[in-house]
């Protein structure tokens, strides 16, 4: 996520907590082993998770834990009620919704 591209539509610190929840959740996809983070998907899906942050950033989830969870879901086409659904399942190291999508 470029820090410019942050800064022309946050303010400094919320840029930060963006930069940081798309970092976590493209590591989680990383660790998961999905083919999203292959070399061929890699680039793709890095753009998907940035845009769909800055997206809810801008109609004002900032919360980082809501931010990352959506994201995933988002990528994955969860559509699991749980708020915290993939934040519950990489506790568990599973990188699954729980209505069985997964990364």
């Amino acid at each position: 996520m470029t820090r410019r591209r942050l800064e022309r539509t946050f303010a400094r610190n919320s840029s930060s907590l963006l930069a940081a929840a798309f970092k976590t959740a493209w590591e989680t996809i990383k660790k998961s082993g999905s083919p999203l983070a292959a070399d061929g998907q890699a680039s793709s899906t890095r753009e998907l998770l940035e845009k769909r942050i800055i997206e809810r950033a801008q109609v004002g989830e900032l919360a980082s834990k809501r931010l990352i969870d959506d994201a995933l879901a988002h990528l994955t086409g969860c559509n699991c009620p749980a708020v915290n659904c993939y934040d519950a399942c990489a506790d568990e190291d599973m990188f699954e919704c729980c209505d069985g999508t997964s990364l």
